[in-house]
């Protein structure tokens, strides 16, 4: 299994190219995987307590390579259903703007992956957050995070 990581800041647009890659025959993607940084998050500071200075007793367990294998497979389970719904599909595309963060996580642990970096103009980006504040507050939706709308965040993010 190939995976293609998709990220960037939100806005920009990721769910496109998410898009684009998945109408492809080979490339089976779907909605965002919300966890993957977590998950790339929780082998780096695994990794970073081998060998030292937990050595003598993560030796038990798991060394270098067999965390990095153990990271792949678990990962990996999660596109099993995708799998079953494009069997040609030799790529499988997770596109969750965050994982720009991960990015060089989700390169150790899957090193034959690609990344895409999706781009996008600062100003188009603020303007689509805008947009989306609007529709918010026009439905009446208390429940969004107005920090998230901030221009401060939203150029700290992109």
């Amino acid at each position: 299994m190939r995976l293609i990581f998709v990220g960037g800041c939100e806005r920009s647009g990721t769910s496109l190219v998410q898009k684009i890659l998945t109408s492809h025959s080979r490339i089976a993607g779907g909605p965002e995987l919300v966890f993957t940084g977590r998950i790339a998050d929780l082998y780096g500071r695994m990794a970073a307590n081998y060998p030292a200075p937990y050595a003598p007793r993560i030796d038990a367990f798991y060394d270098g390579d067999e965390l990095t294998a153990a990271f792949r497979s678990f990962y990996g389970s999660f596109f099993r259903k995708l799998s079953e719904k494009k069997k040609d599909a030799i790529y499988f595309s997770e596109k969750t703007p965050s994982n720009i963060f991960a990015a060089s996580r989700l390169l150790q642990i899957f090193p034959d992956s690609l990344f895409v970096h999706v781009l996008r103009d600062g100003r188009d980006v603020l303007a689509s957050h805008r947009d989306v504040q609007k529709r918010f507050e026009a439905a009446g939706e208390a429940s969004y995070n107005r920090a998230t709308f901030k221009t401060r965040h939203i150029c700290a993010r992109w």
